[in-house]
């Protein structure tokens, strides 16, 4: 029977992640929300994370799809993003790193929100910070919520979003922490190649900021410090 729900594309870049990327797809596949695909995109890995990957598209084809670029290069964050956007077939859009978790009902949450806002192209969210992940209790005194407004459930045309930013009284969300209609990376030409590590999500966000489109936020997703 074919599934009448909208197809949300979850990409995952990831560049020698053998020991989260398990525990991020596993979050994908505990969404409650199921008419999804997921796009993992190898940015030139040598660690077994590749296998990873390769072993969930074998096991799972018609959710799970692996890329790669040519030659097996490192292009850093924002082209292998990019690429994954390229190749999704989903109407929506979001982005799960391979060092994150998603909350079991992040895509379900964001999705209704998009649908019954359809002036908003985008949703957002804080993002925590999960240290107790470890199962050390001195660990889990570090866990803390990284807020990007004072002001939730609220509709931000642009570019009000933005002056906030340039006032420093908001920050940009966790580029996990987002659910974005497909027509939104037509709009903004998606992530800046240029941008090949640092700060990539910035130079995306204030593009989106700047835009036609409007912003929502709403609070749903979860972060492994990529220090563990």
């Amino acid at each position: 029977m074919m599934n009448t729900k909208p197809l949300v594309s979850v990409i995952t870049i990831f560049y020698n992640a053998e020991k989260f990327i398990d525990q991020a797809i596993k979050s994908v596949f505990s969404q409650t929300y199921d008419n999804w695909e997921l796009l993992l995109v190898d940015d030139g890995s040598s660690d077994s994370s590749s296998e990873i990957a390769k072993s969930y598209a074998e096991s799972y084809p018609e959710k799970v799809h692996c890329l790669e670029h040519q030659d097996r290069q490192n292009k850093g964050m924002s082209t292998s993003r990019n690429l994954g956007v390229s190749k999704s077939h989903g109407d929506y859009i979001a982005f799960l790193d391979a060092d994150d978790i998603f909350l079991p009902q992040k895509l379900e949450r964001q999705l209704e929100i998009l649908i019954s806002h359809p002036e908003a192209e985008m949703v957002c969210g804080p993002t925590e910070w999960w240290y107790s992940w470890t199962g050390d209790p001195q660990d889990a005194k570090l866990d803390y919520k990284r807020e990007i407004s004072t002001r939730y459930n609220v509709l931000f045309k642009p570019p009000a979003f933005l002056k906030l930013l340039l006032r420093t009284k908001a920050r940009t969300p966790a580029t996990c922490a987002i659910l974005a209609r497909r027509r939104l990376f037509d709009i903004t030409g998606g992530f800046e190649d240029s941008f090949h590590g640092m700060y990539e999500d910035q130079a995306f966000f204030f593009k989106v900021f700047s835009q036609d489109p409007c912003i929502r936020d709403q609070r749903m997703f979860g972060q492994i410090p990529s220090a563990f």
